[in-house]
């Protein structure tokens, strides 16, 4: 860990870049420093770069001008359209989880991917400080341009890391477009976080993961298995923390073999885009995990069939066109009813209501704000490494996402 200093501070984040008179550095690291950098031409020189930003934020008599935080590398991999939601995203995250963040924006508009240069950006990401305090910073590293999927980008990588750190990957690409790629950046994880849509779930198999957190991954776009030393995640898995655990309390007054009786299950989310499909996947992929649910077939669009212990259980998805986010859920039993649902449209308050033939249980209410999606990473890059749950869910997830593929 380097230099870390831990105390509070504010959440407004800012790009920050450090000033580098010409008697610092040469012309050359100067064109790092700015926003469009400059062509790649030998990696080391990141490393200078960052040496020289560093130097230029050193104290300054009494007073330092910043403090360097870096807890993880974090190597993320995006299609260049969609960087805007990438850095706000890294904004979110760099108060929480603090890296030496290396974002790889691909163009994967290129025809001719072989004969791109790759351009490169040096600057830093600061907060806010509180009075007296020197500002907190973060490094961050920005590769821009067409890449072939058979670069050597993973030796690239390698000389720009911080040592002794965990290495997180953010892959937000579609894994058939770059299975080569995909394969050769997964020898340097230590955590690989998937958030590429129904997309991602093209290479989740899910992770079977052992007592040495040892993660097997199925890459059959890349003609062949792949096994690797790390767990393996799906961002949305983390973006439905917060009701997962709310589902999970709705059980805890009933009697257990009422679980065993549930024959079916309906979500209904708003707002239309694939990140809300894809987490509507997950909430009934937990719940179907925990009771051991199998999958039997697709019945039609968001309809499917698994087969519990005892019952075939019928499952609706549907997507709203107006609102946002989870709208509600209904579990239905012999003789119960589970509900979650939203009260207004546009508020974060859910009401909780759970009908029983023989006991009256008076409605509640609960405040279920949306997760950032900075949280939503950091929790990814911070969960377990043995998550037996994710495990029993992912499979089921898979399956429907493979459905859902199909029908696109």
């Amino acid at each position: 860990m380097k230099e870390v200093t831990v105390f509070s501070f504010q959440f407004s984040v800012v790009s920050f870049q450090f000033s580098v008179g010409g008697d610092l550095v040469e012309d050359r690291r100067n064109a790092l420093f700015a926003p469009e950098g400059a062509v790649l031409a030998d990696p080391a020189e990141i490393e200078r770069a960052l040496t020289a930003m560093w130097e230029a934020a050193e104290s300054d008599g009494s007073k330092a001008v910043a403090t360097r935080v870096c807890t993880a590398n974090l190597i993320v991999v995006a299609d260049v359209a969609e960087q805007h939601d990438i850095f706000n995203v890294l904004g979110e995250l760099s108060p929480v989880y603090p890296t030496r963040t290396i974002v790889v924006l691909l163009d994967e508009d290129a025809r001719d991917a072989s004969g791109g240069d790759l351009w490169v950006s040096v600057s830093a990401v600061c907060h806010v400080p509180q009075p007296d305090r020197p500002q907190i910073c973060c490094e961050q590293v920005v590769l821009r341009g067409p890449l072939s999927d058979d670069a050597d980008l993973d030796r690239t990588l390698l000389t720009m890391l911080e040592a002794d750190l965990p290495r997180m990957f953010w892959w937000a690409l579609d894994p058939g477009r770059r299975p080569v790629l995909l394969a050769r950046l997964t020898s340097l994880a230590d955590r690989f976080i998937l958030d590429a849509g129904l997309a991602g779930f093209k290479v989740l198999t899910p992770a079977q993961e052992q007592k040495a957190m040892t993660g097997t991954i199925s890459l059959p776009l890349a003609t062949r298995s792949y096994d690797w030393r790390c767990p393996v995640r799906e961002l949305g898995w983390y973006r439905t923390g917060r009701v997962r655990e709310l589902l999970a309390q709705l059980f805890d007054e009933v009697p257990t073999d009422c679980l065993s009786r549930i024959d079916r299950l309906g979500v209904r989310v708003a707002g239309g885009s694939v990140e809300h499909q894809v987490d509507a996947i997950w909430l009934v992929a937990f719940i179907g995990g925990q009771l051991g649910w199998r999958p039997v077939s697709a019945l039609g669009p968001g309809k499917y069939e698994f087969a519990s212990k005892h019952l075939t259980v019928q499952v609706d998805i549907e997507f709203l066109a107006a609102g946002m986010g989870l709208v509600d859920l209904t579990i239905t039993a012999t003789n119960h009813t589970f509900s979650l649902s939203r009260y207004r449209p546009a508020a974060d308050e859910y009401r909780i209501e759970i009908g029983d033939e023989n006991v009256c249980r008076m409605p509640r209410s609960v405040q279920l704000r949306p997760l950032a999606h900075g949280d939503a990473l950091a929790s990814a890059m911070a969960g377990r490494p043995v998550d037996a749950a994710f495990n029993r869910a992912a499979s089921l997830a898979a399956w429907m996402a493979q459905v859902e593929n199909s029908k696109q």
